[in-house]
């Protein structure tokens, strides 16, 4: 009699360690793609800072963005990069100005940022921090990232890019700065959940010479070709967010118009305002191409809540009964 209880309680303990760890591992797989994501957001942080730094700097300085490029911002102690950074912006800003009155004068040429990495036209004559711009932040998509200059394989792993041949985002009228980003690469999410922008909704680009505000006006599927959807159009000051459509295929585009508000400039909120942890998840809506992926992880997190309560149950009945005086 003895035995079978020892047996009985040896298969309980062992069922309560298999349960334990299947749970574990199953938190571990939901979470891993958070983990990822909150890693990739970690390793950016400090380009985003360095861009907001040198911001700072000029903003203090009160120098004129025409300057020379002879000119060069004091070193403040200990911020020797953000100092070497702003300088460069500095006598960057000149060039990337005549670079948007060059469009409008020879027009636009765009390559498919998804399908000519190789064929980029970088920009001569400036020098950059590996082509950083600053940052592009749209709180409804859950998307906080680096922003490059040019779409080539290197630059849209590490986050957005202004497509080639579009407008640098000067806060100017007569200008169209197309952004592309992966739908997901590596762990970051990027554009993925673009379908989740609605009209009305809020695009940040904090660049080292100003933070601008742009609302959604438009969305629209087109062709991978159909450069003429993304041409400056006179008078108004745009940003464009292409990505790739379906989600997880590559034969159409999904694209976000932006125009800048009438009143400029960008309210200053911090990062972890305007991009809540929350907004990260996904939201559930059948019309969305994300929605099978969605679905499949909500089910999933709903399992694994399922399976938690009921190793709670278990172990909380376990101990009452190991409690329990004998009769």
């Amino acid at each position: 009699m003895r035995h079978a209880v020892e047996r009985s309680r040896y298969t309980s303990r062992a069922g309560l360690a298999v349960g334990t760890v299947l749970l574990i591992l199953g938190l571990l797989v939901l979470a891993l793609p958070y983990l990822l994501e909150a890693s990739f957001s970690l390793s950016s942080e400090g380009e985003k800072e360095l861009v907001d730094a040198a911001r700072d700097l000029i903003a203090q300085e009160d120098m004129s963005w025409t300057e020379s490029d002879s000119s060069t911002i004091r070193e403040t102690d200990g911020d020797d990069g953000a100092s070497r950074a702003a300088t460069l912006y500095l006598q960057a800003y000149p060039v990337l100005k005549e670079y948007n009155e060059s469009l409008l004068v020879e027009g636009q040429k765009i390559n498919d940022p998804f399908a000519d990495q190789e064929g980029i036209q970088m920009l001569s004559g400036i020098s950059m921090l590996d082509g950083l711009i600053g940052s592009v932040s749209i709180p409804a998509m859950g998307c906080d990232l680096p922003l490059r200059y040019g779409a080539s394989y290197e630059h849209m792993a590490a986050g957005a890019v202004v497509v080639s041949g579009t407008s640098i985002p000067l806060g100017e009228a007569s200008s169209n700065c197309v952004i592309a980003a992966h739908r997901s690469w590596g762990g970051a999410l990027m554009f993925r959940n673009i379908e989740d922008v609605q009209i009305g909704d809020e695009l940040i680009l904090r660049t080292p010479w100003d933070v601008l505000s742009y609302r959604a006006v438009e969305m629209r599927v087109i062709g991978p070709s159909d450069t003429d959807a993304v041409a400056i159009q006179k008078g108004r000051d745009l940003v464009t967010l292409v990505t790739c459509h379906p989600y997880g295929r590559n034969y159409e585009r999904y694209v976000v118009y932006f125009e800048r508000e009438p009143s400029g400039d960008a309210a200053e909120t911090s990062r972890s305002d305007a991009v809540s942890w929350l907004s990260r998840f996904p939201s559930l809506d059948v019309g969305k191409t994300t929605f099978p992926e969605d679905a499949l992880r909500t089910a999933g997190a709903a399992l694994l809540v399922a399976l938690a309560l009921s190793l709670l149950i278990r172990v909380g009945r376990r101990r009452r009964q190991q409690g329990a005086p004998c009769r």
